[in-house]
């Protein structure tokens, strides 16, 4: 859409250029041309910007310089792999191996909250997690519930993230929580 906008702008600067003299045509392209490299989105830049990065892992490099925050660094992640999403994968059962590798800690914002949050840490070198399936039973519960914890980018090889589930009701502070599955991909 970009690029139509900018070739019938060129295309009218054209036209109204045909009858003016040298100079007034080198200074609407001036304008012309810092137009385009000034208000381009950065998008569309990185086909003619040689310092972007090539990949996920550069783009990763690259952003996370100085970020001291978990949730910046989580929406590093996350737009680094919308950018470079990877090709589709399929799916897996983890390994008995490759859960004892994985540290999930739960929290609740509030003790009547329906919100969990859970700090995923991946500490497998070649597999990410795209799911993971948890089974609360609480007091408030006639039977165990399912929930399933998954977003729109995998939890990458040796990293961190939060991922939150909402909850059908809130949950008492003696609540056992379990993972009854992890979904990984390669």
């Amino acid at each position: 859409m970009l690029l139509l906008n900018l070739l019938s702008i060129i295309f009218a600067m054209m036209k109204y250029t045909s009858k003016r003299p040298l100079s007034n045509v080198r200074l609407q392209f001036s304008w012309l041309l810092i137009l385009f490299l000034f208000f381009i989105p950065q998008a569309y830049a990185q086909w003619w910007n040689p310092l972007a990065p090539k990949d996920y892992e550069q783009c990763i490099l690259k952003n996370m310089k100085g970020v001291t925050s978990d949730m910046a660094a989580n929406l590093i992640v996350a737009s680094c792999h919308e950018q470079f999403k990877p090709a589709t994968c399929t799916e897996r059962d983890m390994s008995k191996s490759e859960k004892q590798k994985l540290t999930i800690k739960y929290s609740l914002t509030s003790p009547t909250s329906t919100y969990l949050n859970l700090n995923v840490h991946n500490g497998n070198e070649n597999v990410s997690i795209s799911r993971i399936i948890i089974e609360i039973t609480s007091k408030g519960y006639k039977s165990p519930q399912r929930y399933e914890v998954s977003s729109s980018y995998p939890i990458e090889p040796m990293s961190s993230s939060d991922r939150g589930v909402r909850l059908q009701t809130g949950i008492d502070k003696n609540a056992s929580i379990k993972v009854i599955s992890v979904k990984a991909c390669k």
